[in-house]
């Protein structure tokens, strides 16, 4: 698979479904997961950007589909996944509004997180029809 041409993160999605078509061969979505997400950028300061993904789902699905017919919630309704961006460290404004809020850094994978509830949902599944 050749890819050229395009240019920002459509392109460099194509480039990584090439690297792994080259890999792997014949490739194809299992997942859908779906968010409503805000993007907010810095007005004077650039360097910094935050989103918020709220209404986080994820589904299975087979083949090439926006469609996955049944969808479950990843997050609560109450919960949002905040994401901050800065190019190098933080400024000391951000950090300010950090501690006050006492929020700390951690990692999550919108995937990894679905990918294991799917898996013990089947496993779930496995034993009720066992």
């Amino acid at each position: 698979m050749i890819v050229r041409g395009g240019s920002g993160s459509d392109w460099k999605m194509a480039q990584q479904l090439a690297i792994l078509h080259e890999r792997y061969g014949t490739i194809q979505p299992k997942m859908l997961i779906r968010y409503q997400r805000q993007s907010f950028k810095g007005r004077e300061d650039k360097s910094v950007r935050i989103t918020l993904d709220k209404h986080v789902t994820y589904g299975l699905v087979s083949g090439l589909t926006l469609v996955a017919p049944f969808e479950e919630d990843l997050v609560s309704d109450n919960q949002v996944i905040m994401e901050i961006k800065v190019a190098e460290t933080n400024p000391d404004w951000l950090e300010d509004v950090l501690a006050k809020y006492q929020l700390g850094k951690t990692s999550f994978s919108k995937y990894g997180q679905a990918y294991c509830l799917s898996q013990k949902q089947m496993k779930t599944r496995e034993v009720a029809y066992a």
